[in-house]
């Protein structure tokens, strides 16, 4: 595989066709990104309906981050990884295959739709990843043909993404600190600080392929920034709402909902359902809650997870990223207790039930 533009020091959060031919010159990984399936995903918003609450971007230049953009930099950041481990490049050209299918199930509206239509319609994005990889649904035809015509086993592909099997590919995917979040958690950062990247996911990714002692600072820094995003983005007032608005306005409309929804775009989804974006409009714009979509005094039950450091573990091997990089979780009730306002609900603790959603 071609390499030389690849050992650059800086991360890209936007891809433009100029920046997709520079880092991803090779044949089989360009039929992959000109795939229906995975240009779908440019229409498949990062952090679903927060999206639309919040603008994300780098460097003052403000805008929406999508499911395309974050798969193409997990794949440039997996490309780096092998090329740091010296793979055999069919290793290589499947791990990164892997990065770049790894969000591939994904719904509109990403993580916020996607507890509504597992209830309804008993899928999610793993389930809708291994039928578009194999092949299964139209959606998945010429992909399933493409890794098929570069010998890319779609077996494989789907065992690496789940964190099965050995070697590069599980180590890569699977730990407590992984490719995935990498990306993801400094990408959802800069919603907060949009004006620089606080955390290079280069340089993360270079800690993890010379695993050892020496890589404790970052790592650390990492998983602190990870507790920083949760409790600022994704299980704050926006987040926690965001998510519940789209989640109740599905299950009210339920009728109305099929599980091809699932397959298509947001621009689909907000031309059949534009109350349900207008809500998310009212919310970002005025912190006005739909009282058609979600009445007063109902509850948020949610997981808040905290993240924390075993400093006690030394990290001699990939295994001990999972002892050294904890989590705590423990089950919320948040209460909605009018409609609007910087006061719109309060949280407690309940004990941890099957009805978190």
């Amino acid at each position: 595989m071609e390499n030389a533009s690849h050992k650059i020091d800086y991360h890209i959060f936007r891809f433009s066709k100029a920046d997709l031919d520079d880092f991803f010159p090779e044949p089989c990984f360009k039929e992959v990104i000109n795939t229906d399936a995975f240009r779908r995903l440019g229409s498949i918003h990062f952090l679903g309906a927060i999206d639309y609450l919040m603008l994300g971007g780098q460097k003052g230049v403000e805008r929406r981050h999508t499911r395309y953009d974050h798969s193409l930099a997990v794949a440039n950041l997996a490309r780096r990884f092998t090329l740091a481990k010296d793979l055999p490049r069919k290793e290589c050209e499947t791990i990164i295959v892997s990065a770049l299918l790894h969000d591939i199930g994904h719904a509109p509206l990403s993580h916020s739709l996607e507890p509504a239509f597992r209830n309804i319609f008993e899928i999610d994005h793993h389930k809708v990843g291994e039928r578009i990889l194999r092949g299964e649904v139209p959606i998945g035809l010429r992909l399933a043909r493409s890794l098929e015509r570069n010998r890319i086993n779609n077996i494989e592909v789907m065992a690496i993404i789940a964190g099965f099997g050995d070697g590069a590919g599980k180590d890569l995917f699977s730990r407590s600190i992984n490719v995935d979040t990498v990306e993801g958690i400094i990408r959802s950062a800069s919603y907060l600080h949009r004006r620089e990247v606080l955390l290079n996911p280069v340089y993360v990714m270079d800690a993890l392929a010379s695993l050892g002692k020496s890589s404790h600072d970052i790592l650390d820094h990492f998983w602190m920034m990870k507790d920083h995003v949760y409790d600022k983005i994704i299980q704050s007032r926006v987040g926690l709402m965001a998510d519940y608005l789209c989640k109740r306005y599905m299950e009210i409309n339920s009728s109305s909902f099929s599980s091809t929804y699932y397959y298509g775009t947001e621009a689909e989804l907000r031309r059949d359902h534009h109350n349900l974006f207008a809500a998310l409009d009212i919310f970002g714009r005025d912190g006005l809650i739909s009282p058609d979509i979600v009445g007063d005094g109902e509850e948020i039950r949610f997981t808040k997870r905290m993240f924390y450091i075993d400093s006690s573990v030394t990290l001699k091997s990939y295994a001990d990223l999972d002892r050294r990089y904890l989590q705590k979780k423990r089950g919320v009730i948040s209460k909605i207790k009018k409609t609007g306002g910087d006061d719109a609900h309060g949280a407690k603790e309940y004990p941890e039930g099957p009805k978190l959603f």
